[in-house]
């Protein structure tokens, strides 16, 4: 063999070893990357699912989102927060729950089917609705999520320990919105001149309930 061909066999040899390297090169960097893209696609599912079972999401109503934080607000005067938006809802049993004119405070709760942290506050209610109802204070538990289902509804108030209490799916934010609710287990008190005199945005214990409306049913 001469010198050339020697020459152009290990050329062509280590042109081979290259060619091959790169390809283990690209199958890892292909690898690595489905790889990034499997971990990317999970965290989106386990935040999807996070989401959808944790009770203080932020959700959109009706088509509009409204970014607020989330805050705890009380008038220990009772004088109010603000002017209630005035509202009527047809409820679940078909009867329909006006806001306006009331003799008595109303508690005003949003919630969502499928919310496990939402059970508590629809308890409390319940409670509420128990001790205050003989003064002649109303509870109402309205779902914000207009993907809900009388079915996934009914489901929630069962779990709940079916409070004696009204419920309403506002499925077009007609109640949600002027409200600004932009997370579950929003809870309102308005006291019996039509002011907001409490108002959280967390599942709302019954002592703090019953605390604010102790000051309002003197």
């Amino acid at each position: 063999m001469s010198k050339a061909q020697r020459i152009r066999n290990q050329r062509a040899a280590a042109a081979a070893r290259a060619a091959g390297l790169g390809s283990r090169r690209s199958r890892r960097s292909i690898a690595g990357f489905a790889f990034l893209i499997a971990v990317v696609a999970a965290a989106a599912v386990v935040g999807v699912v996070l989401a959808r079972n944790n009770g203080t999401r932020n959700i959109s109503v009706g088509g509009q989102q409204v970014n607020l934080p989330a805050r705890t607000s009380s008038s220990t005067g009772g004088t109010g927060l603000g002017r209630a938006p005035n509202f009527s809802i047809r409820t679940l049993t078909g009867a329909t729950f006006r806001l306006l004119p009331t003799r008595a405070p109303v508690v005003i709760s949003f919630f969502a089917g499928w919310c496990g942290s939402c059970l508590q506050e629809a308890r409390a209610d319940g409670q509420v609705a128990r001790t205050f109802g003989p003064r002649g204070v109303r509870v109402i538990e309205i779902s914000a999520d207009p993907n809900d289902s009388v079915t996934q509804i009914e489901q929630f108030i069962a779990a709940a320990g079916n409070p004696p209490i009204a419920w309403a799916w506002d499925r077009q934010g007609a109640v949600t919105i002027p409200y600004r609710v932009t997370y579950l287990d929003t809870t309102v008190v308005v006291n019996r001149q039509g002011r907001i005199v409490y108002r959280d945005e967390y599942p709302t214990p019954y002592g703090t309930l019953a605390r604010v409306l102790g000051r309002i049913t003197r």
